[in-house]
């Protein structure tokens, strides 16, 4: 992986951070989030994200779709969460009320409009900032598994609206539910 801060290679980072290898040495992926940079794959065979010690979780009604909380801040807002999408599959039709931002770690993330017809792909790298909108979509995996990293902010409130095909709300997340469920999964590398 070469690191890219504000779309040039960093080859050395202010005097704190010290000097960053071609494949990223001494610098998470998560460090990289923070910093706002970005990872691109120059050509090299192809690897999947190392998930063995995420322990999935899921939700009723929620076919598809498994996902393990990373970390809440609630003093500011900001739900960390891993968000694992069945390849070639769509996730229930929702709403996104938050502000999100997304990280792809492994695979294609799709975005499909209402009515199943794809919409966009967001490839391997891809990080995408999308304020809160009434657009309704449904979500998938590519031809893999796909692994997103969402960063949900800034709401205390209603965080996703779920919809049944007439586009009615039948249910919502809000930030309480993603407490209630941060604080009954199992750690991480602990079995479920």
């Amino acid at each position: 992986m070469i690191w890219k801060a504000g779309g040039v290679t960093a080859g050395k980072l202010p005097v704190f951070f010290g000097q960053i290898s071609a494949y990223g040495d001494g610098l998470s992926l998560y460090t990289a989030l923070v910093l706002n940079l970005t990872v691109s794959n120059p050509p090299m065979a192809t690897h999947l994200f190392d998930d063995t010690l995420i322990n999935w979780q899921t939700l009723d009604g929620f076919a598809h779709l498994a996902y393990y909380i990373l970390n809440i801040d609630e003093a500011n807002t900001t739900i960390d969460v891993l968000f694992k999408f069945t390849a070639q599959q769509q996730i229930v039709l929702h709403r996104h009320k938050a502000l999100n931002h997304t990280f792809v770690i492994q695979g294609e993330h799709r975005l499909y409009r209402p009515d199943g017809t794809l919409k966009e792909v967001r490839g391997l790298g891809s990080y995408t900032v999308s304020p809160p909108s009434n657009d309704p979509h449904r979500e998938g995996g590519g031809t893999t598994d796909t692994v997103v990293f969402f960063s949900i902010r800034g709401s205390t409130g209603v965080l996703y609206e779920i919809l049944d095909d007439d586009q009615q709300t039948v249910a919502s997340l809000s930030m309480a539910d993603f407490i209630s469920l941060y604080q009954n999964q199992p750690a991480l590398g602990t079995a479920s």
